[in-house]
Protein backbone atom coordinates (compact mmCIF):
# COMPACT_ATOMS: atom_id res chain seq x y z
CA UNK A 1 0.00 0.00 0.00
CA UNK A 2 2.80 2.31 0.61
CA UNK A 3 4.65 2.07 -2.65
CA UNK A 4 1.42 2.16 -4.53
CA UNK A 5 1.04 5.82 -2.30
CA UNK A 6 4.44 6.46 -3.29
CA UNK A 7 3.99 5.70 -7.30
CA UNK A 8 0.80 7.88 -7.44
CA UNK A 9 2.44 11.41 -5.53
CA UNK A 10 5.31 10.65 -8.10
CA UNK A 11 2.72 10.63 -11.20
CA UNK A 12 0.82 13.28 -9.79
CA UNK A 13 3.68 15.39 -9.58
CA UNK A 14 5.10 14.61 -13.01
CA UNK A 15 1.17 15.11 -14.26
CA UNK A 16 1.52 18.56 -12.03
CA UNK A 17 4.80 19.89 -13.28
CA UNK A 18 4.05 18.86 -17.17
CA UNK A 19 0.48 21.17 -16.99
CA UNK A 20 1.81 23.82 -14.18
CA UNK A 21 4.87 24.17 -17.53
CA UNK A 22 1.96 24.60 -19.70
CA UNK A 23 -0.04 27.10 -17.75
CA UNK A 24 3.32 28.91 -16.64
CA UNK A 25 4.75 29.65 -20.23
CA UNK A 26 2.88 27.79 -22.81
CA UNK A 27 5.30 25.28 -23.65
CA UNK A 28 5.96 23.43 -20.73
CA UNK A 29 9.16 24.28 -19.43
CA UNK A 30 10.74 26.36 -16.42
CA UNK A 31 9.83 29.56 -17.75
CA UNK A 32 11.58 32.26 -16.35
CA UNK A 33 12.88 32.90 -11.89
CA UNK A 34 10.27 33.39 -9.71
CA UNK A 35 7.57 30.96 -11.11
CA UNK A 36 8.79 27.66 -9.19
CA UNK A 37 6.22 28.70 -6.53
CA UNK A 38 3.95 27.60 -9.78
CA UNK A 39 5.59 23.82 -9.68
CA UNK A 40 4.76 23.51 -5.89
CA UNK A 41 1.19 24.99 -6.27
CA UNK A 42 0.75 22.43 -9.04
CA UNK A 43 1.72 19.53 -7.65
CA UNK A 44 -0.03 20.22 -4.26
CA UNK A 45 -2.84 20.43 -5.83
CA UNK A 46 -2.96 17.14 -7.81
CA UNK A 47 -1.35 15.11 -5.36
CA UNK A 48 -4.24 16.10 -2.81
CA UNK A 49 -6.92 13.14 -2.60
CA UNK A 50 -9.68 15.50 -1.33
CA UNK A 51 -10.13 19.01 -1.95
CA UNK A 52 -12.48 22.00 -2.78
CA UNK A 53 -13.56 21.96 -6.49
CA UNK A 54 -12.40 25.33 -8.62
CA UNK A 55 -15.70 26.08 -9.42
CA UNK A 56 -16.83 26.90 -5.57
CA UNK A 57 -13.95 29.33 -5.21
CA UNK A 58 -14.67 31.11 -8.34
CA UNK A 59 -18.71 31.46 -7.39
CA UNK A 60 -17.16 32.74 -3.67
CA UNK A 61 -15.00 35.30 -5.62
CA UNK A 62 -17.67 36.89 -7.73
CA UNK A 63 -20.13 36.87 -5.08
CA UNK A 64 -17.80 38.58 -2.39
CA UNK A 65 -16.85 41.44 -5.47
CA UNK A 66 -20.35 41.80 -6.53
CA UNK A 67 -20.95 42.46 -3.08
CA UNK A 68 -18.05 44.38 -1.35
CA UNK A 69 -16.94 46.24 -4.62
CA UNK A 70 -20.24 47.02 -6.92
CA UNK A 71 -22.92 48.05 -4.76
CA UNK A 72 -22.13 50.03 -2.26
CA UNK A 73 -18.42 51.45 -2.08
CA UNK A 74 -16.83 52.38 0.81
CA UNK A 75 -13.41 51.94 2.60
CA UNK A 76 -15.71 49.73 4.64
CA UNK A 77 -17.04 47.65 2.09
CA UNK A 78 -13.96 47.32 0.33
CA UNK A 79 -12.00 46.32 3.85
CA UNK A 80 -14.59 43.44 3.90
CA UNK A 81 -13.74 42.22 0.64
CA UNK A 82 -10.50 41.99 1.62
CA UNK A 83 -10.85 39.55 4.65
CA UNK A 84 -12.77 37.41 2.26
CA UNK A 85 -10.17 37.41 0.22
CA UNK A 86 -7.73 36.79 2.72
CA UNK A 87 -10.36 33.61 4.20
CA UNK A 88 -10.63 31.96 0.85
CA UNK A 89 -6.85 31.75 0.81
CA UNK A 90 -6.51 30.60 4.32
CA UNK A 91 -9.18 27.80 4.13
CA UNK A 92 -9.42 26.81 0.29
CA UNK A 93 -7.92 23.65 -0.35
CA UNK A 94 -8.15 23.46 -4.43
CA UNK A 95 -7.50 19.93 -5.81
CA UNK A 96 -7.50 19.07 -9.33
CA UNK A 97 -7.43 15.56 -11.40
CA UNK A 98 -6.43 16.81 -14.67
CA UNK A 99 -4.17 19.22 -16.39
CA UNK A 100 -8.13 21.17 -17.21
CA UNK A 101 -8.55 21.72 -13.55
CA UNK A 102 -5.58 22.51 -12.65
CA UNK A 103 -5.28 25.10 -15.63
CA UNK A 104 -9.16 27.05 -13.66
CA UNK A 105 -6.91 26.07 -10.10
CA UNK A 106 -4.46 28.54 -11.66
CA UNK A 107 -6.76 31.15 -12.77
CA UNK A 108 -8.52 31.20 -9.50
CA UNK A 109 -5.43 32.23 -7.89
CA UNK A 110 -4.86 34.95 -10.37
CA UNK A 111 -8.88 36.20 -9.67
CA UNK A 112 -8.00 36.32 -5.92
CA UNK A 113 -4.83 38.48 -6.72
CA UNK A 114 -6.83 40.48 -8.91
CA UNK A 115 -9.31 40.66 -6.23
CA UNK A 116 -6.24 42.19 -3.99
CA UNK A 117 -5.34 44.78 -6.14
CA UNK A 118 -8.53 46.11 -7.20
CA UNK A 119 -9.99 45.98 -3.44
CA UNK A 120 -6.84 47.90 -2.32
CA UNK A 121 -6.76 50.66 -5.00
CA UNK A 122 -9.93 51.40 -4.69
CA UNK A 123 -9.72 52.07 -1.00
CA UNK A 124 -6.23 53.83 -1.80
CA UNK A 125 -8.34 56.09 -4.32
CA UNK A 126 -10.20 58.72 -2.10
CA UNK A 127 -12.50 60.00 -4.52
CA UNK A 128 -15.07 59.47 -6.68
CA UNK A 129 -14.37 59.04 -10.23
CA UNK A 130 -16.67 57.80 -13.30
CA UNK A 131 -17.67 54.07 -12.17
CA UNK A 132 -15.06 54.24 -9.19
CA UNK A 133 -17.99 56.46 -7.45
CA UNK A 134 -17.46 56.05 -3.36
CA UNK A 135 -20.33 56.62 -0.69
CA UNK A 136 -17.81 58.08 1.73
CA UNK A 137 -15.77 60.53 -1.19
CA UNK A 138 -18.43 61.85 -3.84
CA UNK A 139 -16.91 64.05 -5.51
CA UNK A 140 -13.90 63.81 -8.02
CA UNK A 141 -10.18 65.20 -5.94
CA UNK A 142 -8.19 66.22 -9.48
CA UNK A 143 -5.41 67.69 -6.56
CA UNK A 144 -4.73 64.12 -5.72
CA UNK A 145 -6.01 61.54 -8.25
CA UNK A 146 -5.65 62.98 -11.97
CA UNK A 147 -3.35 59.96 -12.29
CA UNK A 148 -3.06 56.41 -12.64
CA UNK A 149 -3.18 53.77 -9.83
CA UNK A 150 -0.27 51.33 -9.92
CA UNK A 151 -0.42 48.45 -7.71
CA UNK A 152 2.75 46.56 -6.48
CA UNK A 153 1.65 42.71 -5.59
CA UNK A 154 5.40 42.24 -3.96
CA UNK A 155 4.29 44.56 -0.94
CA UNK A 156 0.97 44.92 -2.26
CA UNK A 157 1.28 48.76 -2.08
CA UNK A 158 -0.75 51.38 -4.18
CA UNK A 159 1.22 54.02 -5.99
CA UNK A 160 0.28 56.70 -8.72
CA UNK A 161 1.46 57.48 -12.20
CA UNK A 162 1.20 60.79 -13.66
CA UNK A 163 -1.07 60.69 -16.79
CA UNK A 164 0.45 62.37 -20.18
CA UNK A 165 -1.70 65.04 -21.57
CA UNK A 166 1.28 65.46 -23.96
CA UNK A 167 -0.42 64.65 -27.68
CA UNK A 168 1.26 61.08 -29.26
CA UNK A 169 -1.01 60.58 -32.53
CA UNK A 170 -4.51 61.90 -31.26
CA UNK A 171 -5.55 65.47 -29.60
CA UNK A 172 -5.70 65.85 -26.08
CA UNK A 173 -8.77 66.87 -23.52
CA UNK A 174 -9.19 68.42 -20.92
CA UNK A 175 -10.67 66.03 -18.23
CA UNK A 176 -14.07 67.46 -16.74
CA UNK A 177 -16.82 65.97 -14.61
CA UNK A 178 -19.30 63.57 -16.26
CA UNK A 179 -23.21 65.23 -16.73
CA UNK A 180 -25.81 63.26 -17.48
Amino acid sequence: AERGEEDREKEARERAQEAAGDAVDGKGGQGEAGEEGAYEFASDIMAREEGDPWMDAQMYIQNAMTHYNTKIKSETMFQRGLENMEYLKKTMRLKADNPHDLVHCFEVRNIIENAEMILRASIQRKESRGAHAREDFDSRDDENWLCHSMYYPTDKRVGKRAVNFEPKTVDTFQPKARTY
